[in-house]
């Protein structure tokens, strides 16, 4: 974590503190993603994205320093994202041209399938 104030390691609800301060940073990058698409990536705020989060501002620096590091997050995870998409349609022996077309199907129906 990159976050000044790292969560205890005190288990709560069945989950440990490491394992709710991981929830709690995907839901702020996803409410990052949903803020970025909606209201444009300049808008973004650290207190409009906590409520969209539904978390408070100390949740927020226990992972990110600043919006930058937020948005960085939301980048990696769209990468990770159609990394995966696309090189998991690829039929494994399949030829070069095949594999490179079942490829970008994948990851050009990924990108269509959500808007955002």
């Amino acid at each position: 974590m990159t976050g000044v104030n790292a969560p205890a390691g005190r288990s709560y609800g069945g989950r440990s503190g490491d394992e709710r301060a991981a929830e709690r940073r995907a839901a702020l990058v996803d409410a990052a993603f949903a803020f970025g698409a909606r209201e444009g990536w300049r808008a973004l705020r650290i207190e409009p994205l906590c409520r969209e989060a539904g978390l408070n501002k100390r949740y927020f620096y226990e992972s990110f320093k600043d919006v930058d590091e937020v948005v960085a997050a939301v980048l990696d995870h769209l990468t990770t994202d159609v990394i995966a998409v696309s090189t998991g349609a690829i039929v494994p022996g399949s030829p070069g041209p095949r594999a490179i077309r079942d490829a970008v199907r994948a990851f050009v129906g990924h990108l269509t399938e959500d808007p955002r």
